[in-house]
């Protein structure tokens, strides 16, 4: 039987080592793990929305998860204006809720 992911959530990491912060991963790191992630995400049998902390990361998996039907979207930077994280957090739920 198939997970139901009935508007829950869960966390997966893109490359299977700790990091402190996106540039410690290099960019082969990078493009290498995204058939993981997609393979991994795939499991539940369902198109989820995937959540991407770092823009470095969102721009490598973007393209490869939208084509196989999957949603992606960036969190704000950590240290915007209040006004643009604000902005940028409510067109993020609104999309989760579609």
């Amino acid at each position: 039987m198939k997970p139901r992911l009935s508007r829950a959530y869960g966390f997966v990491d893109l490359v299977r080592r700790p990091t402190a912060r996106a540039d410690d991963l290099t960019p082969q790191e990078i493009s290498v793990s995204v058939p993981d992630l997609i393979r991994r995400i795939g499991i539940t049998g369902e198109l989820v929305p995937v959540i991407c902390t770092f823009k470095i990361v969102f721009q490598a998996v973007r393209g490869q998860l939208e084509v196989k039907g999957h949603r992606a979207f960036k969190m704000p930077p950590p240290f915007a204006q209040r006004e643009i994280v604000e902005a940028e957090m409510k067109k993020l739920m609104s999309a989760l809720q579609e």
